[in-house]
């Protein structure tokens, strides 16, 4: 079946590009370039990236890029980056052109940007307390295991990892905690803390390397 946008159903043909207005389409849905934007935003303000201005000339002067609001910025310029009067067009005519982006490879995308965002989080993050006997996993005959002598752990963390992980779940919707990033929460205590801060160095490292893409021209 087609897919629906703006309430119409496309058929085979028009698939290859989206409808966005006024008979013009365009290869991919708004929100899509709107991480595009973001991605090479961030890219400029990293010192460890140098944008090619030439490729992203038709874009805006990089003088002020980093200060533009996404809305502002698509209204004056998608026809002309990524407008076509045909629902089909060759890789090779579009002026910037970008495969068609799954929701899967979406979801990965926003899902590190948010957390590039929240890189510099405190470690405030606090573990809940544990008790522990003493000896437990341990096989030194100095710490037997005591059964009637429980301790209390508290957890100390050395990363932010778990600290940006809550903050990115308090930040979906509560149906988008169940369905987007309900492997990201800390409070779950059936989820390993290492298995979360394992994806939240994921995300990073992803958006690391999609900065450095963008910063040549290719995204994601």
């Amino acid at each position: 079946m087609s897919r629906i946008t703006d309430g119409k159903y496309l058929t085979t043909k028009e698939e290859f590009f989206l409808r966005h207005k006024n008979g013009w389409f365009i290869p991919n849905r708004k929100r899509v370039y709107l991480y595009w934007f973001k991605f090479l935003q961030e890219a400029e303000k990293s010192q460890n990236n140098s944008v090619d201005w030439d490729f992203y000339s038709s874009w805006g002067s990089p003088r002020n890029f980093t200060a533009l609001k996404f809305d502002e910025w698509w209204e004056e310029h998608w026809r002309i980056l990524f407008g076509a009067r045909q629902s089909k067009v060759p890789v090779e005519f579009q002026k910037y052109p970008i495969s068609k982006m799954s929701k899967i490879t979406f979801e990965k995308v926003r899902l590190s940007y948010l957390t590039h965002m929240l890189r510099d989080t405190p470690i405030d993050y606090v573990e809940k307390k544990g008790i522990r006997f003493h000896g437990w996993r341990t096989k030194k005959p100095d710490f037997p295991v005591d059964p009637n002598n429980p301790v209390e752990r508290q957890p100390q963390s050395t990363t932010n990892s778990l600290s940006i992980a809550y903050r990115l779940y308090q930040k979906e919707s509560v149906k988008s905690r169940v369905s987007r990033v309900a492997h990201l929460n800390p409070e779950d205590e059936q989820i390993s803390k290492m298995s979360i801060q394992g994806s939240i160095v994921s995300l990073l490292k992803y958006s690391h390397a999609i900065m450095k893409n963008v910063s040549v021209g290719n995204f994601p």
